[in-house]
């Protein structure tokens, strides 16, 4: 299980994580597109440094093109939190490659099994989406038979995370599918009550 966090502010936020933490999240995706690497900083230090090292931060557009400024506090602060990931777009990969000597394990996204057949082997983990009509993202949503098109994967050095729509009810679904992985957003974020909606994640997980 992977959450993504909204892109903007949330109530409680922090205190939500943190417990979610508590509870056993594997991943938290630290996707915030109006924050600068400093911000981020910031942000990052709400969370428990016991569970830093689960936070995979989104390289954002902020930080691509402000690069020869941002990239001394990318450094910092993928140092500092001792990250197991970091979420790169594609497109950007060989761009962050040259100036970063020591990355954490890379994660990215795709939109079809073309491209996650096509991705670079540097990559461990893939999102890939929209698998039902997104929660957070009204009218997002794919034409295709998800079901079919995960079969003619060939790529199994890296883990493929579903994203989009996902529903505490649909978790099973998309385990005998074939995904190896599902992440959350508008889900938790959307709901009268995250932590409790995250539990109920945990509960149809292990059925």
């Amino acid at each position: 299980m992977v959450i993504v966090t909204y892109p903007t502010a949330i109530q409680n936020e922090a205190s939500f994580i943190n417990k979610m933490f508590d509870k056993g999240l594997p991943l938290l995706h630290v996707r915030k597109p109006a924050m600068d690497v400093k911000q981020l900083i910031t942000w990052s230090k709400l969370i428990e440094k016991t569970y830093h090292h689960r936070l995979v931060i989104h390289i954002n557009n902020i930080v691509i093109n402000n690069w020869m400024i941002e990239k001394s506090y990318l450094s910092t602060l993928i140092n500092t939190l001792n990250s197991d990931f970091i979420h790169l777009s594609t497109s950007n990969c060989s761009y962050l490659l040259q100036d970063i000597n020591k990355l954490p394990k890379l994660s990215t996204s795709v939109h079809c099994i073309t491209e996650l057949n096509q991705l670079s082997t540097a990559y461990n983990r893939v999102f890939i989406s929209p698998i039902y009509p997104s929660i957070s993202k009204k009218g997002y949503s794919s034409d295709k038979n998800w079901e079919q098109e995960i079969h003619l994967r060939t790529n199994h050095n890296t883990t493929v995370v579903a994203l989009g729509g996902i529903t505490p009810e649909r978790i099973p679904l998309l385990k005998q599918m074939g995904f190896d992985d599902y992440a959350l957003l508008g889900a938790i974020w959307q709901s009268d009550n995250p932590l409790k909606t995250f539990e109920l994640c945990q509960y149809y997980d292990q059925l």
